[in-house]
């Protein structure tokens, strides 16, 4: 399969120079506006008579009114206050490069993460991160070290970068 043409860095970009827009501003003239417009659209209604609905033309539009509303909303991002705008086809190529189970690590240590059902007996994979946290590449390396060496770590993700690809990162963007 060939490399989507997204990546992080043009996430990262985007977190940088999409259009500026403050938290309020998106939430009130972006969101809720967008949202009322898709449940109109596409005739989503609540029946408390039928919690659970199990209606597929039903399901099919709350999909097609996400997809929408995902489309002309973008992304908020909270560290630099810019909206991240995707196309169609950038989402097409995320959702058809998805999969239900990933393994993670190598040898004997690898490990088949994949979602669990409800009363799911089998044991939830266990994640160590430091979330969130910028890390320099100093102390990157000693950071991660740290994290590998706990025993009920199914996985280890890393911290973020100070710069990827000579930009600075910024956190929860």
């Amino acid at each position: 399969m060939p490399v989507p043409p997204w990546r992080i860095t043009s996430v990262l970009r985007r977190s940088e120079t999409g259009p500026l827009v403050t938290e309020r501003d998106f939430d009130r003239r972006v969101l809720v506006p967008e949202i009322k417009r898709v449940v109109k659209e596409y005739d989503i209604k609540y029946d408390p008579e039928t919690p659970v609905p199990s209606d597929d033309s039903l399901a099919k539009d709350i999909w097609d009114a996400g997809v929408d509303l995902f489309l002309s909303v973008g992304v908020f991002c909270t560290s630099t206050s810019r909206r991240m705008i995707f196309t169609d086809d950038e989402l097409k190529e995320a959702l058809w490069n998805y999969h239900d189970s990933i393994e993670l690590g190598m040898g004997q240590d690898r490990k088949t993460w994949s979602p669990r059902s409800i009363e799911d007996p089998k044991r939830p994979g266990c994640l160590f991160s430091p979330v969130g946290v910028r890390c320099s590449e100093k102390n990157y390396v000693k950071l991660v070290m740290a994290y590998m060496q706990e025993p009920l770590a199914d996985a280890v993700s890393t911290p973020i970068l100070e710069k990827v690809d000579g930009g600075y990162t910024r956190t929860h963007s």
